[in-house]
């Protein structure tokens, strides 16, 4: 099995919550914890929303300070994927990796991960509306896919 090398991550919904205009709530739970075993791993991350990139860079800044031990920095890219459902390619173009080598996680099945390629790993989360969902990212073992 090849080793994990970018994380591509869905935002809204996923990270930040989806009805969350304000930027009050938390990442989701475990986010930070995840995310920083992932550069621990030398794994690169990276966002892959359909958003405009200047508005969700600015609600994630706003989300992580105070919050996380990090800002903007701990992504290695920003990725508008506009199409529906998102394609990867320009991802895998981008940091030059293997189908396998990629792992998408976003909360929308059909938008987020039907195009993923077959050979990634893809992980559907339930939507990010309210923090007591019950879904945290220390559920999810890197080590595991």
């Amino acid at each position: 099995m090849a080793q994990i090398k970018v994380i591509a991550f869905d935002v809204y919904g996923t990270i930040l919550c989806s009805d969350d205009h304000e930027n009050i709530l938390p990442p989701r739970s475990g986010f930070t914890e995840f995310i920083l075993h992932a550069k621990d791993l030398r794994i690169k991350t990276v966002t892959s929303s359909d958003s405009d990139l200047t508005n969700m860079q600015l609600d994630l800044a706003a989300t992580f300070n105070g919050v996380a031990p990090f800002g903007l920095e701990i992504f290695d890219g920003f990725f508008r994927l506009a199409m529906y459902p998102k394609v990867y390619q320009q991802i895998l173009r981008f940091f030059g990796i293997k189908d396998e080598e990629l792992l998408v996680i976003g909360d929308d099945y059909a938008k987020d991960l039907s195009q993923a390629p077959l050979q990634a790993h893809k992980i559907l989360v339930p939507n990010y509306k309210i923090v007591a969902d019950g879904f945290s990212f220390s559920q999810v073992v890197i080590s595991d896919l």
